[in-house]
Order: structure tokens, then sequence, then C-alpha cells
């Protein structure tokens, strides 16, 4: 996560689903005071498969106009993503200290 400035935060999901495949999304959100959510627009998504031997990953598929919301509860980070659903039943815990 990068802050951008006060209210705007650029975030990188990495979502590896096995040694060649992997799901990257770029996000850049707005935080919302009145609804305690961080609101991103035109969330970029990669899906990329890594071809052993070569250089280049090949793109799978890949969008950007994703839009969806981050909120935090009982300690933990949800994410909602209203394009693809690709954050159901997904939360973040912090590191462990």
């Amino acid at each position: 996560m990068n802050v951008v400035d006060d209210e705007t935060v650029q975030i990188e999901i990495n979502w590896s689903s096995g040694a060649a495949y992997n799901t990257v999304w770029h996000i850049t959100g707005k935080w919302d005071a009145d609804t305690q959510r961080l609101n991103y627009e035109n969330g970029i998504m990669l899906s990329v498969e890594y071809i052993e031997g070569q250089d280049d990953a090949e793109i799978l598929r890949d969008y950007t106009d994703g839009t969806g919301y981050f909120y935090l509860k009982d300690g933990y980070l949800y994410w909602v993503d209203e394009k693809e659903n690709a954050g159901a039943d997904c939360y973040f815990e912090p590191p462990a200290q």
C-alpha cells in the first residue's frame, strides 16, 4: 500500500493460484469518512500465466473498470469487489507483532 495523500492510497493485491498462475489488482482508493470505507473505481486486474522457459508471461484476462471498497471490522480488513466478487469471504489480517 502506498499513501498518496490524506484520503488516497494505492493498493496492490497479488493472489497466486499456483506456481504458474497469478492475479494482480492495482487499485487507487479514496477514504469516505461518512461510510468508513475505502472506495475505488477503475481498478486494474491482470491474470497471468508464467510459462516455464520463457521470459514473458501470458495475460489470460484483464480489465480496467473494477469497482469496490474495503472496510475494517473487528480488527480485519474486508474487501468487496463489485466487478467479479473476488473478495468474497476474504479478509486480511494484520501482521503478527
